[in-house]
């Protein structure tokens, strides 16, 4: 990243922080311990002087709850991309949700995966229902092959959803919860949190 770059991304950083410590009632000492960084660390980074890698932006934005975009408007360009194939689940539940399983995991341990072409998910609950995500959509995920610890509260009956990535396979299909293959046979298995467009 370029000094022009960097400072632009400070500075959305710093008035970003500025905004939220408020509202999250946080010191910036505060804030480093719960980020696991020294005081100065966070510092360098409010003020332009440490550059931020991407894996940084991202630490960031999931801490003071913004999208990665808002503090690098450039970051998509580094973000994972999955490539993605036409599924089917079944479902008693005509309702379900890829966003109604609220999750709780450690804030460090989200990350984005940006779909890289159109795919189409379909409920099989007798009456034609499909869902169509498109190219650029974002997902906030967890990797849960990774022993990453969280709780999970669900608000109804319906699932969560896993984009998962079989042994030997080059593309993800998403599954929801009991459907999905053994852990066993899959190179990779994400929760999704959350879903955007950008």
């Amino acid at each position: 990243m370029d000094t022009g770059n960097q400072a632009e991304i400070a500075g959305n950083l710093k008035r970003i922080w500025n905004i939220r410590k408020k509202e999250m009632k946080v010191t910036q000492a505060l804030a480093a311990t719960q980020l696991n960084w020294t005081q100065g660390a966070l510092s360098q980074y409010l003020n332009g002087i440490t550059p931020m890698s991407v894996q940084t932006i991202i630490k960031l934005a999931n801490y003071l709850d913004v999208h990665a975009t808002e503090i690098d408007p450039n970051i998509e360009k580094s973000l994972p991309c999955v490539a993605t194939k036409e599924v089917r689940y079944v479902t008693n539940d005509p309702n379900v949700m890829l966003n109604e399983s609220i999750v709780w995991p450690e804030e460090s341990c989200k990350f984005f995966v940006r779909v890289d072409k159109e795919y189409l998910i379909e409920v099989d609950d007798g009456a034609s229902r499909p869902w169509q995500a498109f190219e650029g959509m974002l997902f906030k995920c967890i990797d849960v092959l990774n022993d990453i610890h969280y709780k999970q509260t669900r608000m109804s009956t319906n699932r969560p959803f896993y984009l998962v990535q079989k042994k030997g396979a080059d593309e993800f299909v998403i599954f929801s919860e009991g459907s999905e293959p053994p852990n066993d046979k899959l190179s990779k298995k994400f929760l999704i949190l959350d879903m955007s467009v950008y």
